[in-house]
């Protein structure tokens, strides 16, 4: 059978050869759609004769051991097919018949097996009875027993669908331990137990087999087989065009995964499944093609955000149970339409406007801004040029009047209802028309999670909101769940999170049938970025700036919180309104498809066999868990239970370059060279696997010649021996990249590229997290001696490697012998060549890492990755340098600047910190200018001294990683804080809050109580002067802009700034040369102006509340505008005075000369703050004529109207006292 599906599917490779490929896709596509007869409304119905060919989205475990497996197929159909006979199953060791005379055999017939079956199901509750026993010949996967190479008989209990086998297994292990069954004669001497903590789920994902992205194939019902029959209208559970129910063993999965997709053209679908048995049909063919080529579905994409107001319009944190949504945007489009663009171009296009009209004319498009309640608009397909783009507004009297206006975007649709009830109905109403497969959206909680509040607030749609593709009695409202993938208390106990994001995001929960996106999610897993906002991503990953409405502009211009306005301010208000959401549903959409997000996650479902839904919120350990069951299955291995996690004991390679004396600045060449893969490397080198490990008792059962031992003392067995499934696992995944990357090469559509390039990025990730999945203490199936001996064969080949290299160096192997190892660090070795040019490196470091590799075992490879200088080495993963990788970037002279660790490339570091040791970096590696690089150190000490700096440049970021949001709730109300103010040093009561960002968090939701935090989000924070410790210095950026305080300079100089920067010019300046720099003249300038404690954001003090500090006793000094003398000030705020000392204005021509500095300083601060109000209209909602209300507190241009405004302010007072 096998050789007949190769034949044909060869046969029709060779025809498709000679067609050209957008006419095969067609073809394809239209062979789908012309044998399957699909249509793509919901009102059609699947022709009952013909199979089922479609894309998984979703799969679901349902009550009572039932599984809907949700889908789209090729021509736009949505199919749910439902799963009733799925049985479970687990392992245990065969029993021993008690009556068994000496030499007797144990065997079990089925007489035995029955007779075990009762026996047992009279000791199990009615939910564990056991519907069959069988015995069957197994190998377990841990340890290789020389008495038993090839296993033994099992067991295999059986139960009905909904049974609970954890609960069964847990009962018949105590009946098995108190010889319960020794009445019945049996009696069991090993008591292991075999994959009974697979889930349910985990366990029907790995014997259909199926996964999200898959493409199925399921056949009709027929007199020679078994197939799916489709469900009456009138016993529905869902809203599909197609609803079938099928066997599980009928599901024919088409897509390969990661292990199978190296065996290419060889790999097809199980025999046994194919339809027909003795023969392949075309239509069987397309199917197959369509799946091999990883073509996605054409699935609706929705991507929306909600924007709310408070209800009394001040400015603070709308909060949905209380204050209403007053706008929903939308964009509605084909994930086709999306392949279609790069990453690239989707960041470009959301620059210019977020969205494609949907007519053929550019023109502006004019909004009605008109409805009736209960009107519902039109959708318009997805499929539309552009998609389909609707914003939903609600405004007190919408039905008495009309006003049309063009939208400043010129791009949606506004629909407007006279409440918010109506607006929140006809969009739900909306989506449910448009019936998106992708809900896409950033920060669930604040979207989704606000929508289903207020549904719950308002009590519409039975008070819960209900987005699922089920029928109305079927389903449930939407209901959100906390994910998080470390623990408050697993961070305290590991000392971890320094540069891992580790924020609390949400999960939808009774949505099935779609598939939501959080683009945060995927950001955070992905991205090392400062914050996680919208703006901080769109600023970090689309290279633009995004308008941020205060909530009181938002409630200003939604005419339901201030509706007392004319008609036409109120239309131009809401399409100010509408254009500003349709600008962040824009960007959303925009760093959807930056990311990746949509065909990054299937196709690792598609290759690790999991859900999408288990790829985008479990952590990386259940991705090789799936492939090792699957793998083991086909093997006929089981799976041992989880063993009792334990610490490792083995560390990888380090030559420290503190303890070698080796760290400075290398003028001359340094090479560095990486093991490729180095740990999945191992474990195929030395057939490191838990099939391969021999138990200690057996540990001299074979030759030396026949085993490895490591050097903790592991013993494995060799390949010839018996060959791990863990090597098979990985030759599987790096054959398959290397396969994929070769596609990728000759790929030129940009969807098959994407889908291309999300392999190789899958196949990668899931290679390199094998060893985490062996040595963590939380993964299913941890095993101590196979990370330890991980551990100790790289840190061994690391040091082989060196040995080699100094020999060969020594000897002069290479035509040098003054070459030396520098550095070296887990999979990576750094060579100095004293005496080579930076090509003769390159080529000496190609012939080093080959020699190497010659030496090692086979898989094993030291690969020349870059040549650097000068070099840059301070500490253990501490270093800078310029980076060479081919000897034409060493002849054009491009060498890039390669840093890592320094706190330059620090996310939590401000600005100013990270750009000054990035520009002496700069200096001193790439310019190789070491005067330069001091002076420009020098420049950077006095601006920030001298308070020239501007705050944007200021900002520290942290992360609440050890702090959940209760807890910050627990102290922001914690007796004695202040409850609705808390400005600088206002106490904190709960221990555990502690850190300037985590007091900063306390303050901020004590000023307002609708402001909430979650465990790990990063917040910014700036310094300000007058307290005594950082926790009460910290104080939020653009609070402390708007108030006009000052940040503490001097603080940020000796706490941030001067140590980093001393041990960069340590490499290269004696000691007296950096007691200059750090302790010079320009460290001796400071700031001319005393900080006002009035100019502090709006706190309110109460009982128990700490003082400011000293600063809060003391008031600016007026001084002289020429000579800076302190002059006596007048009137009740102390500001009022002369502008000139009595001496200075009694010389002749000083007046008339500060008052031409004031002028030129004038200018040059309008200047300024034109260009920054310039900037800021270019970006914002209000177009020409519109006010700017931008608050975007990271963006630099609002701080510098801010700062101008300020300043212009404080000449103003400096005119009126030369008037004075």
């Amino acid at each position: 059978m096998e050789q007949q599906v190769q034949k044909a599917l060869r046969a029709r490779s060779q025809r498709d050869a000679k067609v050209d490929n957008k006419r095969k896709r067609q073809s394809v596509e239209g062979v789908v759609k012309e044998s399957y007869g699909l249509k793509r409304t919901r009102d059609s119905s699947h022709a009952d004769e013909e199979p089922l060919v479609f894309m998984v989205l979703d799969v679901l475990e349902e009550p009572g051991g039932r599984f809907n497996i949700w889908g789209k197929t090729n021509v736009g159909e949505s199919v749910l097919v439902r799963i009733n006979d799925f049985t479970p199953y687990f392992y245990m060791a065969q029993p021993v018949l008690a009556s068994l005379d000496e030499g007797q055999a144990n065997d079990f017939d089925q007489a035995t097996c029955t007779r075990l079956q009762r026996a047992l199901n009279g000791h199990l509750s009615p939910d564990c009875n056991i519907q069959n026993v069988e015995v069957v010949h197994r190998t377990p996967i841990m340890f290789f027993r020389p008495n038993e190479p090839a296993g033994g008989s099992y067991i295999k209990f059986q139960f009905r669908p909904g049974a609970n086998v954890k609960k069964a297994a847990a009962s018949i292990a105590t009946l098995a331990a108190k010889d319960r069954l020794r009445p019945h004669n049996f009696l069991w001497q090993d008591k292991a137990q075999f994959e009974h903590e697979v889930s349910l789920l985990q366990r029907f994902l790995v014997d259909a087999p199926i996964s999200g992205g898959a493409w199925m194939h399921v056949p009709p019902q027929g007199e020679a087989q078994a197939g799916f029959t489709p469900v009456p209208l009138a016993e529905r559970h869902s809203e599909c065009g197609i609803e079938v129910t099928a066997p599980w063993r009928q599901l024919q999965c088409l897509t390969p995964d990661a292990t199978q997709l190296a065996l290419g053209d060889a790999w097809s679908p199980t025999p046994y499944k194919i339809p027909g048995h003795d023969n392949v049909s075309e239509a069987w063919l397309a199917a197959l093609d369509v799946a091999r080529q990883g073509h996605i579905a054409e699935l609706d994409v929705l991507t929306l955000d909600v924007i709310m107001a408070p209800k009394d319009g001040l400015d603070r944190v709308p909060v949905p149970a209380k204050d209403p949504i007053v706008c929903i945007a939308n964009s509605l489009y084909s994930s086709d339409e999306m392949a279609s663009q790069s990453p690239a171009s989707a960041a470009a296009e959301v620059e210019d406007d977020g969205f494609a009209d949907d007519n053929e004319d550019s023109g502006p498009e004019v909004i009605d801004l008109t409805a009736t309640e209960g009107q519902i608009p039109h959708v318009t397909g997805p499929r539309a040029r552009g998609g389909s783009a609707a914003v939903f507004m609600w405004s007190p009297g919408a039905r008495q009047r009309q006003v049309r206006q063009v939208s400043p975007r010129g791009v949606t649709r506004v629909h407007v209802y006279p409440s918010e009830p109506a607006m929140l109905l006809a969009w739900l109403q909306w989506l449910r028309e448009a019936d998106p497969d992708i809900l896409n959206v950033f920060q669930v909680r604040d979207t989704l999670g606000a929508l289903a509040e207020r549904f719950a607030a308002l009590k519409l749609d039975n008070g819960g909101l209900h987005l699922s593709r089920l029928a109305r009695m079927h389903s449930k409202a939407m209901a959100l769940k906390r994910i998080v993938m470390y623990s408050p208390a697993w961070v305290k106990s590991q000392n971890r999170m320094a540069s891992t994001s580790n924020q609390e995001t949400f999960r939808v929960e009774h949505v099935e049938g779609r598939v939501v996106l959080d683009v945060l999610r995927h950001a955070l897993t992905a991205c090392n970025l400062a914050s996680f906002s919208l703006v901080d991503c769109c600023q970090s990953l689309l290279n633009r700036r995004l308008e941020v409405l205060p909530s009181s502009a938002v409630a200003h211009l939604s005419s339901c919180i201030t509706p007392a306005k004319s008609a036409a301010d109120q239309a131009a208000d809401l399409a100010r309104l509408a254009s500003y959401a349709a600008d962040r549903v824009g960007v959303v959409r925009a760093l959807l498809q930056r990311l990746a997000t949509l065909p990054e996650a299937i196709e690792i479902g598609r290759v690790t066999g999991l859900t999408l839904g288990q790829v985008l919120y479990n952590a990386q350990m259940i991705r090789t868990w799936s492939l090792l069951l699957r793998n083991a299955q086909r093997s006929s291995y089981i799976v041992s239970g989880r063993q009792d996690a334990l610490p490792l004991s083995e560390s990888p390679y380090l030559m420290h370059p503190i303890e070698t004396k080796n760290n400075g600045l290398y003028q001359s060449p340094v090479v560095i060279l990486d093991f490729a893969s180095l740990y999945p490397s191992l474990y195929r080198a030395y057939n490191l696997c838990y099939t391969t490990l021999l138990h200690p008792d057996d540990s001299s059962a074979f030759p030396p010649e026949q085993v490895t031992v490591t050097p903790t003392g592991a013993v494995y067995v060799k390949p010839e021996i018996r060959k791990g499934i863990l090597p098979s696992i990985l030759a599987a995944l790096i054959n398959a990249r290397a396969a994929t990357r070769a596609a990728l090469k000759e790929a030129t559509a940009p969807a098959q590229k994407a889908v291309l390039d999300s392999r190789q990025k899958a196949l990668k990730l899931t290679a390199n997290a094998l060893y985490g999945f062996t040595g963590a203490q939380a993964s299913p199936l941890q095993c101590v001696p196979l990370a330890d001996s991980c551990l100790a064969l790289g840190a061994q080949s690391c040091r082989s490697a060196i040995e080699m290299l100094t020999e060969a160096f020594k000897e002069g192997l290479f035509g040098t012998t003054d070459a030396k190892v520098i550095y070296g660090q887990t999979d990576s070795l750094f060579i100095n060549f004293r005496s080579s040019s930076t090509a003769e490196a390159m080529q000496l470091g190609r012939a080093a890492a080959k020699y190497v590799s010659n030496n090692f075992p086979e898989h094993m490879e030291l690969k020349f990755e870059k040549v650097a200088q000068p070099f840059m080495l301070l500490h253990v993963n501490r270093y800078a340098g310029r980076a060479f990788e081919s000897e034409g970037e060493v002849q054009e002279g491009k060498g890039a600047l390669m840093v890592k660790g320094l706190k330059s490339m620090w996310r939590q570091a401000p600005p100013i910190v990270r750009n000054t040791l990035q520009g002496v970096l700069a200096r001193i590696i790439m310019q190789e200018d070491v005067r330069g690089a001091v002076e420009y150190a020098e420049g950077q000490i006095r601006r920030l001294l001298s308070g020239q700096v501007e705050l944007w440049e200021l900002p520290l970021t942290g992360g609440l990683w050890r702090v959940t949001g209760a807890q910050v709730a627990q102290a922001a109300a914690a007796e004695g804080a202040p409850s609705n103010g808390g400005g600088p040093g206002a106490p904190v009561a709960e221990e555990e809050v502690r850190g300037p960002h985590a007091s900063l968090a306390v303050r901020l939701q004590q000023r307002d109580p609708g402001r909430t935090f979650v465990l790990g989000e990063r917040l910014s924070y700036v310094l300000l002067p007058g307290t005594r410790t950082q926790d009460d210095a910290a104080e939020d950026p653009l609070a402390a802009a708007k108030a006009g305080c000052s940040a503490d300079y001097e603080l940020y100089w000796q706490n941030k700034l001067r140590k980093p920067l001393a041990e960069i010019l340590a490499t290269c300046l004696s000691a007296s040369q950096i007691q200059e720099v750090l302790s010079g003249p320009h460290t001796r300038v400071r700031v001319d102006t005393v900080a006002n404690p009035r100019a502090s954001p709006p706190g309110k003090k109460t009982k128990g509340g700490r003082q400011m500090g000293l600063a809060s006793f003391y008031r600016g000094t007026l001084k002289c505008l020429n000579c800076r003398r302190p002059v006596h000030s007048a009137g009740s705020n102390g500001q009022d005075g002369p502008a000139l000392c009595e001496d200075c204005a009694a010389e002749e021509g000083v007046k008339e000369g500060v008052l031409l500095e004031l002028l030129g300083e004038q200018r040059r601060l309008e200047q300024r703050n034109c260009t920054a109000n310039a900037l800021c209209m270019a970006c914002h909602s209000g177009g020409l004529t519109g006010k700017v209300l931008c608050e975007n507190g990271e963006c630099p241009v609002l701080y510098a109207r801010l700062l101008t405004s300020a300043k212009l302010n404080h000449l103003s007072q400096s005119f009126q006292r030369l008037d004075w």
